[in-house]
């Protein structure tokens, strides 16, 4: 959760799916340990470019990336139980800048490699370990895009989505890609920044996250499916 308000950062390669839902494609949001279905949600944003750019990845068995533009934002529309929505959701706050190579984070995901299908539904648990910041990359020229951490046993399939948390509880990055094959402590993981999310979607969207994020969530997605159609025809003509 980003804030605390109801919207949730998750890659775009998941968040996609959230375009599809006139399709028969159903999403919920699954919390805590083992996971448990919790939640409804709906696009609040997903980057166009990376659409029209990677519309033929649901239909990969393996897709790779370099995690460009590979983000999406969830907002919160309603309980998935008989429980009802919290007065507020627990979250973490974005950083404005990217801490340097050797700062020891928190790597938290809930990677899912090592399980068989019903594991996967019935006890997934969160993949919760200590790590640090190993490089930092650049989609351009000067500016700090890409993380890579130490490998872990975080570095594994399922792990798309989760967080690298500083030592002052910020969220440093997005995990976007990881290496799947060979021992989880040689493998490699990697997260597009914070920094560099916020300013993706400002150039997108000429605003900034921070105001997306106190927008209440229901004129967020109202908002956003405006746009919405012509995304999902991207991908329905592209399988």
């Amino acid at each position: 959760m980003l804030g605390g308000t109801g919207y949730i950062l998750t890659n775009a390669h998941v968040g996609q799916y959230f375009l599809l839902t006139d399709q028969g494609v159903s999403c919920t949001i699954r919390i805590g340990s083992p996971a448990r279905v919790a939640y409804r949600a709906a696009l609040a944003f997903i980057p166009a470019p990376w659409i029209r750019d990677n519309a033929t990845v649901l239909e990969q068995n393996a897709p790779s990336g370099t995690g460009e533009r590979d983000f999406a934002i969830l907002a919160v529309t309603k309980s998935a139980t008989a429980s009802p929505l919290p007065t507020a959701f627990p979250g973490l706050t974005l950083a404005f800048s990217t801490l340097p190579p050797g700062t020891p984070v928190v790597i938290a995901s809930y990677g899912a490699q090592f399980l068989e299908f019903n594991q996967i539904e019935t006890a997934l648990s969160p993949t919760v370990v200590f790590g640090s910041i190993y490089k930092l990359f650049t989609f351009g020229t000067n500016t700090v895009d890409v993380l890579s951490v130490s490998g872990s046993i975080a570095a594994q399939e399922g792990s798309s989505g989760g967080g690298v948390i500083g030592g002052d509880g910020m969220l440093e990055g997005d995990i976007t890609t990881s290496a799947v094959t060979g021992d989880t402590s040689t493998r490699s993981l990697s997260a597009i920044t914070s920094e560099y999310i916020r300013r993706e979607y400002a150039a997108e969207t000429g605003s900034t996250l921070d105001i997306l994020l106190v927008t209440p969530l229901a004129e967020a997605i109202a908002t956003f499916a405006l746009s919405a159609p012509a995304l999902e025809a991207i991908l329905l003509a592209a399988h």
